[in-house]
């Protein structure tokens, strides 16, 4: 699984000079989340693709019923996707890679 995000992100990496930042949102947004489903995390230098670390915070609303809160921790040069497993969450960055690179062209 890793090797073939590795290919994806060495690509990915020669195509934009260092000096040029990429514009790339690190985050799915205005998603809406699925019960079962985890948030995945590429780092596009190493190419390691792993379950994002969550910051979950609970509140209590007017009639002191408890909600849970959960966020991301987001890092630098990292892209986040919905999925699964670890297979499904490489197939979809995979994807959302291609059209950034599209995008740039």
């Amino acid at each position: 699984m890793k090797r073939i995000f590795q290919s994806i992100v060495f690509w990915f990496k020669n195509l934009f000079p260092k000096k040029k930042p990429v514009n790339h949102n690190p985050i799915v947004s205005k998603k809406r989340v699925m019960k079962g489903l985890k948030v995945w995390e590429a780092d596009l230098i190493t190419g390691d693709v792993v379950p994002a670390e969550m910051e979950i915070t609970i509140s209590y609303d007017t009639e002191g019923k408890p909600r849970r809160n959960r966020k991301v921790l987001i890092r630098k040069n990292c892209i986040y996707e919905y999925a699964l497993n670890g297979e499904n969450a490489v197939r979809k960055l995979e994807f959302r890679i291609s059209n950034i690179v599209k995008a740039a062209k």
